[in-house]
């Protein structure tokens, strides 16, 4: 699997609304994250989507290892582990939940029911 740093960026820009990414300007790619506006939550999200639509699957446990967008690239051009696709059998589902608003619902303390 091979990514370009324009393709990575794209995605980054689009997870984390900060657009500017999508120019993937000199030295970008060496910007930390939290000096790109990309936080933890965006990270997820972002191996999310190169699972769905790249098939390169990073675990979550290795996310807080990448302090740059050029260090999660290196890892996903050199050991991405490739997911198998597999057909779904289910209809797709329409959320018209994010998911940060997923999340941060089901972090929210549980109310005690009585």
């Amino acid at each position: 699997m091979i990514l370009t740093p324009t393709e990575l960026m794209e995605i980054l820009a689009d997870l984390s609304g900060n657009f500017a990414l999508e120019r993937a300007e000199a030295g970008m790619l060496e910007a930390g994250f939290g000096d790109l506006g990309i936080d933890s939550l965006t990270l997820v999200e972002t191996a999310i989507r190169l699972e769905r639509d790249h098939t390169v699957r990073i675990p979550d446990d290795e996310l807080p290892e990448f302090r740059t967008p050029a260090e999660l690239l290196e890892r996903i051009n050199t050991t991405g582990t490739p997911t198998p696709m597999r057909p779904s059998t289910d209809p797709p589902a329409i959320v018209d939940k994010s998911l940060s608003t997923m999340v941060k619902a089901w972090v929210r303390p549980r109310e005690r029911r009585t």
